[in-house]
């Protein structure tokens, strides 16, 4: 996904040489050159400070290759124009912003006689200055890209079930047990009136043989008792 608006410019300081001139004193005053080349920008065109930032680079051939915050490669501004024979340092200033137009007033007043900046007065801090052998202009407008964060992971919202009333708990419960005991009674019903015929029938032809049977009395066979003699 798109971000800010950036326009990065350049320009090319130089500082004569003399005696004793160490190079490392112009960047370890980088935040108030830079503080100053910003509050030129901010002043003319109305703007807030805190959109600009910077860096100084002391430059080693007349095209050196430089980074920009967006890790974009740019070619230098070309110093073979400075001709002092002293260090030359390229100072990068990028403007970002949210606002499109903003970046174009920004470039237009760079590229407008208006975006000369003049000598840095005391660029050592021990009272050398830095005059422009490179009048500043933009090397590159782009817009900055981020990388989106992954959706959350889609989750179905778990829902609790809706709690039962126990009156209807009870009365479920009451005709179910209603239901097994008819079922009940109906089966033993259907086993009883199912009795095989046969069965009924064996039954019915002993009952008769039981009630035609008649069991006689020792009075009623003949016999007779007798005394046993020994």
């Amino acid at each position: 996904m798109y971000s800010d608006y950036t326009a990065t410019m350049q320009e090319a300081l130089e500082i004569s040489i003399r005696i004793g001139l160490d190079p490392a004193t112009v960047t370890a005053r980088e935040a108030s050159i830079i503080a100053s080349r910003i509050a030129i920008l901010a002043s003319a065109l109305n703007l807030n400070s805190t959109s600009f930032s910077g860096t100084i680079v002391l430059q080693t051939s007349a095209r050196r290759k430089l980074s920009t915050a967006s890790h974009r490669r740019l070619d230098a501004i070309d110093t073979s124009d400075c001709l002092l024979g002293g260090p030359v340092y390229a100072l990068t200033i990028t403007h970002t912003t949210a606002d499109e137009a903003e970046r174009q007033r920004v470039t237009a007043f760079i590229e407008s006689d208006g975006g000369m900046f003049g000598t840095i007065s005391d660029a050592t801090g021990e009272g050398d200055n830095a005059v422009v052998c490179v009048p500043i202009s933009v090397t590159s407008l782009d817009r900055e890209t981020v990388t989106a964060p992954p959706p959350p992971p889609f989750i179905l919202a778990q829902e609790t079930p809706p709690e039962i009333p126990i009156g209807t708990i009870a009365i479920v419960s009451t005709v179910i047990a209603g239901v097994v005991l008819c079922l009940g009674g109906l089966c033993v019903a259907y086993c009883v009136t199912r009795r095989p015929k046969q069965k009924r029938e064996k039954d019915s032809e002993a009952t008769t043989l039981l009630q035609g049977v008649k069991v006689k009395m020792p009075d009623e066979t003949g016999l007779q008792w007798r005394a046993l003699k020994l």
